[in-house]
């Protein structure tokens, strides 16, 4: 919707009133005309109460006088021609010149949403580690929550470290990471909860981080972490490998995961174990699965890291698909 104003003696402030009043009148734009009569009628309305009573005093005179003004009131592509806004932007451009001798801005103003400004709130673990409860960031309109965490990624190492073991929330309700944001959004990192659930085994269609799961393990008990990365080889049982592709039963397949850390640290004493499974499309040479085990002594952690990849594989609901130059498989079943 765009709004051109030109009226000499009119000053920045009286650019609204002028443009309800010529939406009253129904008018199709604004030209020079009488600025006295102009402002006499702006403020005759601008006082209800008052401007009832006029109207009950002069009765036609004034509506008539109220109409010609508002037909003065030149090129306001508006009025009732609904075509004539600018739906597509929802521009309002206005414009207030001086003319006359009489000093005043002239000003044109865009409203366009092309980003948007989020807060950004931390708490326990981040809190301590920025050295700050908040900030402001700014992202592209249309941004979601894992455009966020990039961002804050870049920003900071410990947000980037701690990917993938904490939750978010935006406006107080807890979100996924494709969860659209909106200008003045407030976004909260949320580390795991005093006597939550603080399990790290995960199905993600992002790169794997082998930091994450070491860091999910380790702690003052641990003497020895030992850690499993799976990569997509160019071969395959003789046959050539061009990429791989995971599917699985998203839902099953996490359920189980963390049941089988739950069991691995249940038959080595002591081990504590963490997991990240790649799904969707891999090419060679990319990360498929990283687990890291710890424990006091070595040898439950080597116990422990190999049994979690032995059960995964098992037990996971998750489904392999080799395609190389002489077709596809999926494994296990062939072409």
């Amino acid at each position: 919707m765009a709004v051109e104003a030109n009226v000499p003696g009119v000053g920045e402030g009286d650019a609204l009133p002028l443009e309800e009043l010529a939406l009253d009148g129904a008018a199709d734009g604004i030209e020079d005309g009488d600025a006295g009569e102009v402002l006499r009628v702006l403020a005759d309305d601008a006082l209800p109460g008052q401007a009832a009573a006029a109207r009950g005093a002069h009765g036609g005179a004034d509506r008539a006088r109220r109409a010609r003004v508002a037909g003065e009131l030149g090129d306001l592509a508006v009025g009732g021609d609904a075509a004539a806004r600018d739906a597509a932007h929802h521009r309002v451009e206005l414009a207030v010149e001086a003319q006359g001798g009489i000093a005043g801005p002239r000003h044109r103003g865009t409203l366009r949403q092309e980003a948007v400004q989020i807060q950004v709130r931390y708490f326990a673990v981040f809190r301590e580690r920025l050295g700050r409860e908040e900030e402001a960031i700014e992202l592209p309109d249309g941004a979601d929550v894992r455009a966020a965490l990039e961002a804050l990624g870049a920003r900071h190492d410990v947000v980037r470290a701690l990917r993938g073991r904490f939750q978010t929330a935006v406006n107080q309700e807890m979100v996924k990471e494709d969860a659209r944001l909106a200008d003045g959004d407030e976004l909260v990192l949320i580390p795991p909860v005093a006597g939550g659930d603080d399990r790290h085994a995960r199905l993600l269609d992002e790169p794997l981080s082998l930091d994450r799961v070491v860091a999910a393990v380790a702690s003052l008990d641990t003497g020895g972490v030992v850690t499993f990365t799976g990569l997509v080889r160019r071969s395959s049982g003789g046959r050539a490998v061009e990429r791989l592709e995971y599917e699985a039963y998203r839902e099953m397949a996490e359920k189980v995961l963390r049941g089988l850390c739950d069991e691995i640290e249940q038959d080595f004493a002591g081990s504590k174990v963490a997991v990240e499974h790649r799904v969707g499309k891999l090419a060679v040479g990319d990360i498929a699965v990283v687990i890291a085990a710890a424990a006091p002594h070595r040898a439950a952690a080597f116990d422990a890291c190999r049994a979690l990849i032995d059960r995964l594989k098992e037990r996971v609901p998750i489904w392999k698909k080799e395609i190389g130059p002489d077709g596809a498989e999926w494994v296990g079943l062939g072409p």
